[in-house]
């Protein structure tokens, strides 16, 4: 039997249902041993490794990330949306080797439609938010003909139901209020778990003088405080013919009951993703992998036909060129 599911026809790839489920099991919990996912996939051990080594020479697999609730230990996640203007392709990059550079920038997409950049930003406090928005408008305010900061208060991670052809509505869920203290080698094991969910036990421990156990106890104990909320594997969905879309809801007589229907609603949709709450630019986010804009046209025709009693506006980005992925950017080591 050919061990590799990937078709690769027209620059097209499609994967057989023993990679979607292989894929599913990473993205459930990427850290489980190959021997459970063969065991779950009904593969050996072999042909899963083969299969999970062809999706990332491919490109589908980037990577592994840790799911992190940083707002445990303090820190608040806030986004920057910016329309640039009169810049050449040099002053563009300046901007964005800036950006990338921060040690406080975790996340950083070219995109199209109202805005041209959409950055994630981990801060401390309202303060050092405010000193990061005012240091942007400082550098390079003649060159922003539109701005939008916001704070992002609760989000909510979703499983990859339309490629994994899978009906799991498990969450995870970032921005609870409760803080737990971590000691300074607990933030190291989270670093190298940002970069590499896989990365072992052993390896982590040899890294930092420590026992295995007593790495594995410090990592139970982050996921028994929901510090760590699950390890995921990094899907590059470009590469299996979807795009990426993230929608902004500006909504009206809402109440806690009508905001919970909405986001349970955007959970059971298999294709999105993300749900984000946020002061700022709109009431209720959401991110959704879709085929072309034809399918989200239909896909927020329906949204709003569902819940036309609550929504009043709304508008759309398409994320097009990823520059920057760090689950813990090197400011929360500061």
């Amino acid at each position: 039997m050919e061990p590799m599911g990937i078709d690769i026809k027209n620059n097209e790839i499609k994967l057989d249902m023993k990679d979607k489920r292989i894929l599913y099991e990473l993205d459930k919990d990427s850290r489980q041993p190959l021997s459970k996912i063969a065991k779950r996939v009904g593969l050996s051990k072999e042909v899963v490794n083969y299969r999970i080594k062809a999706m990332e020479k491919n490109g589908i697999i980037e990577g592994y990330y840790t799911a992190l609730d940083l707002s445990k230990i303090g820190y608040m996640f806030c986004r920057v949306l910016i329309k640039l203007h009169g810049v050449s392709p040099k002053k563009e990059g300046e901007i964005i080797n800036y950006f990338k550079s921060s040690p406080y920038v975790g996340w950083m997409f070219v995109v199209d439609g109202r805005w041209n950049l959409a950055i994630a930003v981990h801060v401390k406090n309202i303060k050092d938010w405010e000193k990061f928005c005012d240091e942007i408008m400082h550098r390079y305010g003649k060159f922003i003909a539109d701005k939008n900061f916001s704070i992002a208060t609760t989000i909510y991670h979703f499983k990859h139901n339309y490629l994994f052809d899978t009906n799991d509505y498990s969450q995870y869920l970032l921005g609870d209020a409760e803080k737990v203290e971590l000691a300074a080698t607990d933030l190291k094991i989270i670093e190298m778990l940002a970069k590499n969910a896989r990365m072992s036990t052993t390896d982590i421990a040899k890294n930092l003088n420590l026992s295995s156990n007593a790495v594995k106890y410090r990592i139970r104990n982050m996921i028994k405080h929901n510090v760590i909320t699950g390890f995921r594997v990094k899907i590059n969905i470009s590469k299996l013919s979807y795009e990426y879309y993230k929608v902004f809801l500006m909504l009206k007589d809402i109440d806690r009951e009508k905001m919970n229907r909405l986001i349970g609603y955007l959970r059971m949709h298999p294709n999105v993703i993300y749900t984000t709450k946020a002061i700022g630019l709109a009431d209720l986010e959401f991110e959704i992998i879709l085929k072309n804009r034809s399918e989200l046209y239909n896909t927020l025709k329906e949204i709003k036909f569902k819940f036309s009693d609550i929504i009043k506006d709304y508008d759309t980005m398409l994320f097009t060129e990823e520059l920057l992925v760090n689950y813990f950017p090197k400011g929360c080591l500061l």
